[in-house]
């Protein structure tokens, strides 16, 4: 595959950066770790070849040929009854994916390809560089809205593998309820009717701490997927319903209804808070606090928020200290860094035009503004230039 075919698959959200969330390239790179992992999987499970296992390898083949990847994984086919596949890292380029027995007994060839396709899509995305996950920790949602935007983009990588959306959906049907037919009837509009009830119900707020999004979620996502612009082209077909963006906007929406917005809520008081800070630091640029400042401020913040830094500013003169060092410091004190990279950008341009209107309506100077502004992007992880 080549780097645009990448890009246009996966999920816009699926960016480290997005969350401030660090990645990790150092997996098992003294020799002797390689082995001994290569060891584990040949001794727990088998390779896959066409000797043993002629129908997986064909699977196999057509997919590793559909995105042209050679000698960066190996595929092993572990003996266990969990309807389940994963993708290894063994190295910086080199991966291992393992395919519980169970789950071929499941799936036919092309909801195995898509599998096969899901799971290459960790390795191709860089998945297993980003940080591990504890799964029984809550603490750090946004590495985990992080995970559920990786299925997001590797769910895609799968359709793109099969060409074929039906196999997809059938293949999460029968992986969620572990039954095929007779057992099961394929009714995908019936299926997806589940995450409709979850999100007239306010959503589930409990997903945000799970690694993956709810199977419905995914579904409808690829769904939006093959009817895409990036999808659609890689078929050699001209009419599409969305473009990349606003399927990626949708999928967004999706996963947040489905989840009560409990993610975005989360963050709704550190944005706030860092937001009225902000502001009192560009309204005190002139390096003084009167009530020609607090007019100017209470123009643009409500009551409950000129109340807070009037309480501030009276503790700060109680203490004999001066409220512009006290105000800046106060900003640094609110800004944790947990913001995600959209909710970054829409603070500081919020911010930005706060500081037009010091400008234009109080003749605040620009230079001095222009040198705050770039003392809050630093300090709230924004990283683009500065400027009116």
């Amino acid at each position: 595959m080549i780097k645009k075919q990448i890009k246009d698959i996966q999920y816009a959200y699926d960016d480290p950066k997005e969350y401030s969330v660090n990645i990790n390239n150092n997996y098992y790179l003294e020799d002797y770790q390689i082995k001994a992992k290569k060891l584990e999987l040949n001794s727990r499970g088998l390779k896959i070849s066409e000797e043993l296992f002629p129908g997986l390898y064909k699977s196999i083949k057509n997919v590793v040929e559909k995105v042209n990847i050679t000698n960066e994984i190996s595929f092993f086919l572990m003996p266990d009854t969990a309807l389940n596949a994963y993708c290894l890292p063994l190295t910086n380029k080199e991966s291992a994916i393992i395919i519980n027995s169970s789950l071929v007994e499941l799936l036919d060839q092309k909801e195995m390809e898509y599998i096969i396709g899901h799971e290459i899509g960790h390795h191709l995305f860089s998945h297993l560089n980003y940080p591990a996950i504890n799964v029984e920790n809550n603490d750090n949602i946004a590495l985990k809205r992080l995970s559920q935007a990786a299925e997001i983009s590797v769910d895609r990588l799968g359709l793109f593998c099969n060409n074929d959306i039906n196999s997809c959906i059938n293949c999460m049907m029968k992986v969620h309820s572990g039954l095929k037919p007779p057992h099961i009837n394929f009714d995908h509009n019936a299926f997806i009717k589940h995450l409709k009830t979850i999100i007239d119900l306010k959503g589930d707020k409990n997903q945000i701490y799970q690694t993956h999004p709810l199977i419905y979620v995914r579904a409808k996502a690829l769904i939006i997927f093959s009817e895409s612009e990036p999808y659609v082209k890689s078929i050699n077909k001209k009419n599409f319903k969305h473009t990349k963006n606003e399927m990626d906007e949708y999928v967004n929406r999706l996963i947040s209804s489905s989840q009560g917005n409990a993610f975005e809520n989360e963050q709704v008081e550190e944005f706030e808070e860092i937001k009225i800070w902000a502001k009192a630091i560009l309204v005190v640029s002139k390096k003084k606090w009167t009530n020609d400042e607090r007019s100017i401020l209470s123009s643009y913040l409500n009551e409950s928020d000129i109340n807070k830094i009037d309480l501030f500013i009276k503790e700060s003169n109680k203490s004999k200290r001066n409220p512009v060092t006290e105000i800046k410091l106060r900003f640094k004190e609110v800004v944790k860094s947990t913001l995600t990279k959209s909710k970054k950008e829409k603070l500081f341009n919020e911010v930005l035009m706060f500081s037009k209107n010091l400008i234009q309506n109080h003749n605040y100077d620009r230079n001095i503004l222009l040198e705050e502004l770039s003392k809050i992007s630093n300090l709230i992880g924004y990283e683009k230039a500065v400027h009116f």
